[in-house]
């Protein structure tokens, strides 16, 4: 967390996770709550900013995160850099307000699907696929 006056500025870059990395490539949950509390509890602060540059990360520490910053008392913005995407649009909109650039990323909740490609096994048994 940084200081600039009475405003915090927290950082919420890369790969959103429960801990933290041995590299500091990941946004950890565990430090972002303590710096949203440390926030939280100093009387100086009168509101926080979230820096976002990240493509999400896993739901359990992305809700952990959005839930720690809905709570706040103190008013809350997301500034968006070149993305919020899955959890962390969904921490971003934990937010009082999203401030983006228009060439920004924000949103990309979605789902991941997997489709087996079996092609070179229907062509080694024959198998032929008629769509009606």
């Amino acid at each position: 967390m940084e200081e600039k006056g009475s405003i915090a500025i927290i950082p919420i870059k890369g790969m959103i996770t429960s801990e933290e990395s041995a590299f500091g490539l990941m946004a950890a949950s565990t430090v972002l709550i303590k710096d949203i509390e440390e926030a939280e509890n100093k009387r100086k602060i009168k509101a926080v900013i979230f820096e976002i540059n990240s493509p999400g990360g896993t739901p359990f520490a992305s809700k952990e995160i959005a839930t720690h910053i809905a709570n706040m008392d103190k008013p809350a913005i997301a500034w968006v850099r070149e993305y919020a995407a899955s959890g962390a649009y969904w921490i971003a909109s934990a937010c009082d307000e999203i401030v983006a650039d228009e060439l920004s990323t924000v949103g990309s909740i979605g789902a991941m699907s997997i489709r087996p490609d079996i092609g070179e096994l229907k062509k080694l048994f024959g198998i032929d696929v008629e769509t009606l």
